[in-house]
């Protein structure tokens, strides 16, 4: 699930988002003639401070209604705070019988960074250029997709459990004034490797995401913007 509600991005900065920003998306599930109301997800942005530096502070929270608690039960908090480059990221995952909690810090030294999780476990990466799921949801919407064609497709670099992830996003179409794209997704509880996710970027000065349809092992997921 924290899969699903996470991934939304892609590639040239032109597109100055709002300071701070909700969004809240309704999460449905579908299996052949069945749809059940299966939860809520809510996207928040905001500015702040970490060690004295000026950043934008990200927050994503999952959670399914009690009236399914009998099929599934999710209530999954992300964070993670960025300028330039991501900083810190925390997880708190509650699905089911299911519980994980992981915080990272990033330092950053010319082409590499160190990771420090919450078990105080160091590790250092070469590479730069790498995004969190909450990052690069925001990341895809500040690019300028006016001379997008059909089938271009962009690699992306992903952080998953402390581990870079290669993926990346196809553009599809335009069609009722939303950019269509899909998302290359990884084998696991979720999903199944392939493009899994079809994403519906509006047609409007911030790029809003407003409907997201994943094809999972069971069914399928749609998540809609609220208004």
């Amino acid at each position: 699930m924290k899969t699903f509600l996470l991934f939304l991005f892609l590639f040239i900065p032109t597109l100055l988002l709002s300071q701070k920003e909700i969004l809240k998306y309704k999460i449905q599930y579908r299996y052949n003639f069945i749809w059940l109301n299966a939860g809520e997800c809510v996207f928040q942005k905001s500015d702040t401070f970490y060690y004295n530096q000026k950043c934008t502070y990200y927050k994503v929270i999952g959670s399914s209604y009690n009236s399914i608690s009998w099929l599934y039960n999710l209530k999954d908090t992300l964070l993670s705070i960025n300028s330039n480059k991501l900083l810190f990221s925390e997880t708190k995952r509650n699905e089911d019988n299911y519980h994980k909690y992981e915080r990272y810090k990033y330092t950053y030294n010319y082409a590499s960074y160190v990771i420090e999780n919450s078990k105080e476990k160091y590790d250092t990466i070469k590479s730069s250029n790498s995004y969190d799921p909450i990052t690069m949801c925001y990341k895809l919407r500040t690019y300028n997709y006016s001379k997008l064609k059909p089938t271009d497709r962009f690699t992306i670099t992903i952080l998953v459990d402390g581990k870079e992830r290669n993926s990346y996003v196809k553009y599809v179409g335009f069609k009722d004034s939303c950019y269509i794209f899909t998302c290359y997704t990884f084998n696991g509880n979720l999903f199944q490797t392939g493009e899994s996710l079809e994403i519906y970027i509006k047609n409007d000065k911030n790029h809003t995401p407003v409907l997201i349809k994943g094809k999972v092992r069971v069914g399928y997921i749609v998540a809609t913007l609220e208004k």
